[in-house]
């Protein structure tokens, strides 16, 4: 199974990433601002509020793997305090990693899942 997972550089995206990385058969790469060095993971540098970054990313992907099975959105950020105290470039940030990014990576994973009948999972924060 060919698996992306945004956000896997650290927290629930990198444990969940070396969960899916035991199967020697899956193929995990994760999309995350900084590269990272991880055993069997493949860790690709993409800021995916940038819809062309994003498209190079899964196209690197697709193009190695013929296929994408999961897309697993998990990438996210918040603040915390009254909206009061947070400036609109803070919180314009949070609309474009936690929406923004999450549309421009699954908008252009959608076709290869389409082909595989994979699926997509999203996570979000109670917070």
């Amino acid at each position: 199974m060919v698996i992306v997972i945004t956000g896997g550089s650290s927290g629930i995206g990198l444990e969940t990433a070396k969960l899916y990385a035991i199967d020697k058969l899956n193929k995990v790469y994760i999309l995350n601002r900084r590269e990272v060095s991880l055993d069997n993971i493949t860790s690709i540098k993409c800021d995916i509020t940038i819809e062309e970054q994003v498209d190079k990313a899964v196209t690197e992907i697709a193009n190695k793997e013929g296929k994408i099975d999961l897309l697993i959105n998990n990438a996210g950020m918040g603040i915390s305090g009254a909206i009061e105290y947070h400036s609109i470039e803070e919180i314009n940030k949070i609309i474009n990693v936690n929406l923004m990014g999450l549309i421009y990576v699954t908008r252009k994973i959608i076709p290869y899942l389409k082909k595989s009948k994979g699926k997509i999972i999203n996570i979000s924060s109670v917070a």
